[in-house]
């Protein structure tokens, strides 16, 4: 009942501000729904009725619409729900939000994070209308490869990397234009061994190739380890770079986890993650690496950058994982009693690391108790040195 009325509570103060737009003729009657209920729910842009079946699992791509419909120069709905917006009069985004594919969806995200971070999405086709940086980030159907068949709609960062529009997420971002990944120890990434623990669907193993490095990119959850492969298909220019592994970050052997069959929460080994989760995860099985085990069972003496996003799996960590790891960056997420962040900044700093932790995400409340980042390096040179 009370986190029922937490989430209650949430939903207003994050949508309060956009259902305040002169363009929702619904504000009043919305905000009733969201009180009473958060399914069937509808929102009425200008001349439009929105259905929205549950404002749970609907959540993001909704706060997405809103916000980009506040922010854009110029948009038009017609009746049946199809939007064409623009934030510039030069580029024009068509929605529909009759069908709202997965397609249309990614894209109403992509658009939210770019207002979000200061860049600019553009059309391929629109490409010398504008001034092009490292802010820029292009939508086109066609790629830099031939593997491209289905013609898909394919995002394209500033140093020409590919990824396909319908698996979208916020890491593309926070990697190759938010740098999050960088470390000031390691400039040169060509030719280094880098492991990429928790490799999502291949964001920043595709970012580490992309600057030289060999990769091997563990991935727990078989969805994304497939994602990986696709993505890697239409970077044919890095894909000698990138070694997939089907596996969790563990002890070596095997391993169960729990998975979103909806695939809207991060597989995890830690079924608490999904305490109070309005979907039952699935229970799958999963073969499991320590990092020193994977790095003997490919023969290499050292992991020039050890990068671990694995939900939990960073509580894993030995010291012997550790002793061949010259830079590391964790961003970790305590979901355990058991997991218990002092005792994993010792584990570094007894392992010869000096480190720091820091906070990326702009919205979060947690403390550093729960979550954060952990970079840390064996090579370390400060400021007054560098000059």
């Amino acid at each position: 009942m009370f986190s029922m009325l937490k989430l209650k509570i949430y939903f207003l103060h994050n949508f309060f501000p956009w259902i305040l737009s002169s363009y929702i003729n619904n504000k009043t009657s919305f905000f009733f729904q969201l009180l009473i209920s958060n399914k069937n729910c509808k929102l009425q842009i200008k001349n439009y009725t929105l259905k929205i079946n549950s404002i749970t699992s609907n959540y993001k791509i909704l706060l997405g619409l809103l916000k980009i419909l506040r922010f854009s120069m110029l948009f038009e709905i017609n009746k049946n729900g199809l939007i064409n917006i623009t934030f510039d009069n030069i580029s024009f985004f068509k929605i529909d939000l009759n069908k709202l594919s997965i397609t249309d969806q990614k894209l109403i995200l992509l658009l939210d994070d770019a207002i979000t971070y200061g860049l600019t999405v553009i059309p391929q086709e629109n490409r010398s209308s504008y001034f092009l940086d490292n802010k820029c980030i292009f939508v086109n159907t066609q790629s830099s490869s031939t593997s491209n068949l289905d013609n898909e709609i394919i995002i394209e960062t500033y140093n020409k990397v590919n990824f396909f529009l319908k698996y979208y997420k916020y890491p593309i971002i926070e990697t190759f234009y938010n740098n999050i990944q960088e470390i000031s120890t390691l400039t040169d990434f060509q030719n280094k061994i880098v492991f990429d623990m928790g490799a999502s669907e291949g964001e920043t193993a595709l970012y580490f190739a992309n600057r030289g490095a060999d990769v091997y990119a563990v991935e727990i959850d078989e969805r994304n380890f497939t994602i990986i492969s696709e993505h890697v298909k239409i970077n044919p220019h890095l894909s000698k770079s990138i070694h997939p592994i089907h596996a969790a970050l563990c002890h070596d052997g095997e391993i169960e986890y729990y998975a979103d069959p909806d695939h809207i929460m991060d597989s995890t080994l830690f079924g608490s993650r999904f305490d109070g989760y309005f979907n039952k995860p699935d229970k799958k099985k999963v073969k499991s690496y320590s990092v020193d085990g994977l790095r003997k069972l490919n023969n290499l003496k050292t992991i020039d950058f050890l990068k671990i996003d694995c939900k939990g799996g960073e509580f894993e960590l030995t010291k012997t994982d550790l002793e061949n790891v010259q830079n590391l960056k964790i961003e970790y997420l305590s979901l355990d009693p058991s997991h218990n962040v002092s005792n994993l900044v010792k584990l570094i700093k007894n392992s010869n690391f000096q480190i720091r932790l820091f906070n990326h995400e702009v919205d979060t409340r947690n403390s550093f108790k729960n979550s954060g980042n952990i970079l840390a390096t064996k090579t370390y040179f400060s400021a007054s040195q560098t000059h």
